[in-house]
């Protein structure tokens, strides 16, 4: 098999020398930039390709990879909606992905990031690198017990999350179209508005779909309190940031 691999990270990169050296039959060539228009041209006379990215691949793309003789698209990671499947079809590629990541794992990451933010340990970190070790009233945080933590999306990974945030005391809410009553014990199921208006912090884990691409914009942030944290786990396109800069 001849595959060239895109985006490839340097953790990538030792498995990859390791996987070449144990099936030398198999050409295994990459690079460290993502797949664009720009360098498609890299695998050219290879039968698969593999990617790691959020930009777009159209028709126009996948016209020229399929041309070069690619008839295998595999994706490292499990979002595919930024693939054209129907031109992949028409040009005889076969789309792979990666079918599921660890629940916990992301829910854990969205936690990090909130008690980041919470904590202000961005702000401590650049005071320290300063040189700067005085104590500030900029420095005080508060914890997880006192918050309210809206989830948005329980599905597998919305649910670890609510779990998570409900075992270290938070009021947990949350929203979701379908209603799952095994989650009762670790949240209370509102209404969107309702969550964005009450939470402290909002956690977002749900797909990108035509109907809630920008269900966060101006209008939801001049709802949510001054000082709430977003943590958004999906799609940059749920959140509509242009359009949110312009909260008053």
């Amino acid at each position: 098999m001849k595959a060239y691999l895109f985006g490839v990270t340097p953790v990538e990169e030792a498995f990859l020398k390791e996987w070449q050296d144990q099936h030398p039959d198999d050409e295994i060539s990459y690079t460290h930039s993502p797949l664009t228009a720009d360098n498609l041209e890299l695998a050219k006379g290879f039968e698969a390709v593999s990617t790691q990215q959020a930009e777009p691949l159209t028709a126009s793309d996948l016209e020229p990879l399929a041309a070069g003789g690619i008839k295998h698209l595999a994706l490292r990671k499990v979002g595919a909606d930024n693939i054209d499947l129907e031109a992949a079809a028409k040009y005889g590629i076969t789309v792979a992905n990666v079918p599921a990541y660890s629940p916990r794992a992301i829910a854990e990451n969205g936690l990090t990031g909130a008690m980041y933010l919470l904590r202000k340990w961005g702000y401590y970190h650049r005071k320290m690198r300063r040189g700067d070790f005085t104590r500030s009233t900029e420095l005080m945080s508060d914890e997880i017990f006192n918050q309210t933590v809206g989830i948005v999306g329980l599905g597998r990974i919305g649910a670890a999350a609510a779990e998570m945030y409900h075992a270290l005391g938070a009021r947990v809410i949350g929203y979701d179209p379908v209603y799952n009553a095994s989650l009762e014990p670790f949240l209370d199921f509102v209404d969107f508005e309702t969550l964005i208006k009450e939470s402290d912090i909002v956690q977002v884990h749900i797909p990108l779909t035509p109907e809630n691409k920008g269900m966060l914009s101006a209008n939801e942030f001049a709802k949510m309190k001054d000082d709430a944290i977003l943590v958004n786990q999906s799609r940059g396109e749920l959140v509509d940031t242009a359009r949110g800069l312009e909260v008053p």
